[in-house]
């Protein structure tokens, strides 16, 4: 659990925006966890850095 929220806190801090790609309505597949039917199907929109007086913001 705790590799999988590192894992999150470092695509946050990367991308400006994670966007669903799939259209469909969440389904449920049942097993030792709770998951989606369909699988996670996502884009990344990649953070855009600007530089300004040798900083970046």
């Amino acid at each position: 659990m705790m590799e999988a929220s590192y894992i999150l806190v470092r695509l946050l801090q990367e991308y400006d925006d994670i966007q669903p790609r799939d259209v469909r309505p969440w389904q449920e597949h049942l097993g030792l966890i709770l998951s989606n039917l369909h699988g996670t199907i996502v884009g990344l929109i990649k953070k855009t850095w600007e530089c300004s007086g040798g900083s970046l913001k």
